[in-house]
């Protein structure tokens, strides 16, 4: 007797087991994605994301009126260049091509030619083109502009970059170098760069990428970080300037998920941008809370323009907000 009831238990036990694995298997095939799948859902700012976005009405301006525009007559001389005319940066006693400064020479240089027709501003861009694409490194579809330099922030030596590294607003000064060259030539080329320059902006932090310059935070929130460490800086000055960039690309382009990465990004700064306030020198960052008088000024200049792009009366009184906290 006792041992029919041990084989019935075996029996039983084993049915089980089977039923259990059975289970299993059925669950995983169902639930789990592909590695490529993961990585589509959690690695790329896509519509179905889940970032916090308020659809804001973003105003057409002409090219004169963007905002990585400044219009005034540049030097043609007066700088470090190498022998084909690119822009030189010197750090520590060392030049390097920094693709940030060559991108914004490429600015200055192509809208003086569009405002005062001198040829001499066109001829000098296009050195600094060429090299701006030989610079790039391209990653999943993406360019990324790294520096050849080592960096600290705030002089802290614990915010330490080793070259190379990633910025958020040198990616936003690139695309809007490509996409001026390519409104200025009407060459498919360029655009096709500063598509790849865009798609940097989608690409998330997630740890396994070699770089990046955006994420959404635990709350939902998208940043693009100007210094990409840890889990972000949140410089503002930065910040801002990665959404003119964005701007100026869907002014062209008319992407439908550029604008509606502008949205998110406009949407984290109206509920962060306050965080920066002190009532005095604005915070330059969120994660070390160190103020700048520069960058105070920059931070009224960019909320000013800011309220041009949208129509949203904040950014307008948020900016004179800013110069009274230091103006009086």
């Amino acid at each position: 007797m006792c041992s029919k009831l041990m084989c019935y238990k075996k029996q039983f036990l084993a049915l089980l087991f089977s039923v259990i694995a059975i289970l299993l298997i059925l669950n995983c095939n169902l639930t789990s994605t592909s590695p490529d799948e993961e990585n589509q859902a959690f690695d790329e700012f896509k519509d179905a994301d889940p970032y916090i976005i308020t659809n804001f009405n973003v105003n057409e301006m002409p090219w004169d009126k963007y905002p990585l525009t400044v219009i005034y007559q540049v030097p043609l001389t007066g700088r470090a260049l190498d022998e084909n005319g690119v822009v030189l940066f010197e750090h520590n006693g060392i030049y390097y091509y920094h693709s940030l400064k060559i991108a914004i020479i490429i600015i200055r240089y192509l809208d003086c030619y569009r405002a005062y027709g001198n040829e001499e501003y066109l001829t000098s861009a296009i050195p600094n083109i060429e090299k701006l694409i030989e610079l790039g490194e391209e990653i999943d579809g993406a360019l990324f502009y790294p520096y050849p330099f080592e960096w600290i922030l705030h002089n802290n030596p614990r915010d330490h970059f080793d070259p190379p590294w990633v910025s958020g607003i040198a990616q936003a000064y690139i695309l809007g170098a490509f996409i001026r060259y390519y409104n200025l030539t009407n060459d498919e080329k360029y655009l096709d760069i500063a598509r790849k320059v865009f798609r940097s902006f989608q690409l998330l932090k997630t740890g396994h990428h070699k770089y990046w310059i955006a994420r959404i935070d635990d709350r939902g929130y998208y940043w693009v970080e100007e210094a990409p460490l840890g889990n972000g800086t949140r410089i503002l000055n930065g910040f801002m300037d990665a959404i003119f960039g964005l701007y100026e690309y869907y002014m062209t382009t008319k992407d439908e998920l550029c604008l509606r990465m502008i949205r998110a990004a406009l949407t984290t700064l109206n509920t962060h941008v306050y965080e920066y306030k002190t009532g005095f020198i604005s915070y330059y960052c969120l994660e070390h809370k160190i103020a700048y008088g520069n960058y105070h000024m920059r931070h009224i200049e960019q909320l000013d323009i800011m309220g041009k792009i949208i129509d949203f009366k904040l950014y307008k009184e948020l900016s004179q907000s800013f110069y009274n906290d230091y103006h009086q």
